[in-house]
C-alpha cells in the first residue's frame, strides 16, 4: 500500500493503524451539563447513570472511566441500554 502525506511525499506500507477521534453529534450532552471524558463521550457509571440523577446514558455516548473507550459495539449498546433503562426503571420505582 503507498500513502501520501500532506506534503505529497510517498511511503510504502505493509499495514496503517489510524487514531480515530470521537465527537458525539448530538448536543444534549453539552446542553444538559453533564460530566464529559477525555474521549468526550458522557461519564457514567456501571448502571448507565450520569453527573445528573435524572439522566441515563448509554452506546457510544456513555463512557464508563474504567474501560479504555466508549463502546463501538452495537451488541454492546444495546446492552448497555438494557442496564440503563432497567436502572432508570429502577429509580423511578424507589
Amino acid at each position: 500500500m503507498e500513502v501520501r502525506t500532506a506534503d505529497g511525499s510517498t511511503t510504502d506500507l505493509d499495514g496503517l493503524f489510524v487514531a480515530t477521534t470521537l465527537i458525539p453529534a448530538a448536543p444534549h450532552a453539552e446542553q444538559l451539563g453533564l460530566t464529559r471524558l477525555e474521549s468526550g463521550a458522557v461519564e457514567v457509571d456501571l448502571l448507565g447513570r450520569t453527573s445528573d440523577p435524572l439522566v441515563f446514558a448509554a452506546g457510544d455516548l456513555a463512557h464508563h472511566r474504567d474501560l479504555p473507550m466508549p463502546s463501538g459495539s452495537v451488541l454492546a449498546a444495546a446492552a448497555a441500554g438494557q442496564v440503563a433503562g432497567s436502572a432508570c426503571l429502577t429509580s423511578l420505582l424507589g
